[in-house]
């Protein structure tokens, strides 16, 4: 049994070898026989640079048994989804046709795509649209048929392998080996195209220890615009209210003398006196005062002694008419 089973893994192991070892390979360490260590528990082949667009998947060796022969890049995850491969850049001759080809991609669960990608320009970026890439696989296929071709524009080109895992089952893993460059003799030589400007990729490294990733990445917040200070508004100055003026006192009438008898003289009318009154001053703003009444000036006093005069005269008149008239009387009685 154990004869049948190396004798079944003989052709792979050949076949994965003379991929290698094929004439006018120019990718470095195209078996993943040497590993370098890339930090945080993790390592990649030798030549060989990790890069990560999506999730935190781990990167390691794995000496098991793949089908080139050990050892092999192992791109795992327990529970965690990912986007995530390798790349290489290799020295080439601008304007010739290049084939990038990868024999071994075999997915340890279901729904890992795989592919193989040349970026013309040797930018380092995967997402970059000007990216070549070959069919995608997505089947269970330890060695599926994965090869693009394609025109270097620049001196150096780009060789990406790309995984990509949407949905986890689990601990779920993909297993990478024997990844070449060729000439492609069916590409005539040609002028390349000029170099577009692309702004460099920005590229988390790896982490040992996945993780599930956020569904979207929390945006850090702009710091507060400057607030603007009002400008001051003038206060209106509030106009006092006119005072209402306190009406004026009715004057009172003197009491009228005593009604003579019918023979007296008419009775003299007395000129009723006017009291005075100061109006008052409107108070501030808020609130109105009353000035308190001043003492009477000269104009008021002689007003008052004048009517007081009027009055005194008005009753010695009377006084006066009414001796005169019982002076009479008794003169003729007499008579």
């Amino acid at each position: 049994m154990v004869a049948i089973g190396i004798c079944s893994l003989l052709p792979v192991v050949l076949k994965a070898d003379d991929t290698c070892g094929q004439p006018g390979n120019l990718t470095y360490n195209c078996n993943f026989n040497g590993f370098v260590d890339r930090g945080n528990g993790n390592s990649t082949p030798d030549g060989w640079l990790p890069w990560v667009a999506m999730g935190s998947p781990a990167f390691d060796r794995d000496d098991h048994g793949s089908a080139p022969g050990a050892p092999a890049q192992r791109i795992w995850s327990d529970g965690g989804t990912w986007t995530a491969g390798l790349y290489q850049q290799v020295q080439v001759t601008p304007g010739k046709g290049y084939t990038a080809r990868i024999d071994w991609a075999a997915p340890g669960a279901e729904n890992i795509e795989r592919r193989i990608g040349i970026d013309p320009y040797g930018g380092t970026d995967p997402l970059a649209p000007r990216v070549v890439w070959s069919r995608s696989e997505w089947a269970v296929v330890r060695m599926p048929d994965l090869a693009v071709s394609t025109y270097a524009e620049a001196a150096t080109i780009t060789i990406f392998v790309w995984t990509h895992h949407p949905t986890s089952s689990g601990a779920d893993e993909v297993f990478l080996d024997a990844v070449i460059l060729v000439d492609n003799p069916s590409m005539p030589l040609r002028t390349p195209s000029p170099t577009p400007t692309v702004p460099p990729p920005t590229r988390r490294p790896p982490t040992r220890t996945p993780a599930p990733v956020p569904p979207t990445d929390t945006p850090t917040p702009l710091p507060p615009t400057d607030t603007p200070t009002p400008e001051p508004t003038e206060t209106p100055t509030l106009v006092p209210p006119t005072a209402t003026p306190t009406p004026t006192d009715t004057p009172t009438a003197l009491p009228p003398t005593d009604t003579p008898t019918p023979t007296q003289a008419p009775t003299i009318t007395p000129v009723p006196v006017a009291k005075v009154v100061r109006t008052p001053v409107a108070g501030p703003a808020t609130q109105v005062q009353r000035t308190p009444r001043q003492t009477r000036g000269p104009e008021a006093v002689f007003l008052y002694v004048m009517a007081v005069a009027v009055v005194g005269a008005a009753l010695l008149a009377v006084l006066v008419l009414i001796l005169w008239l019982r002076g009479r009387r008794q003169a003729s009685g007499r008579d």
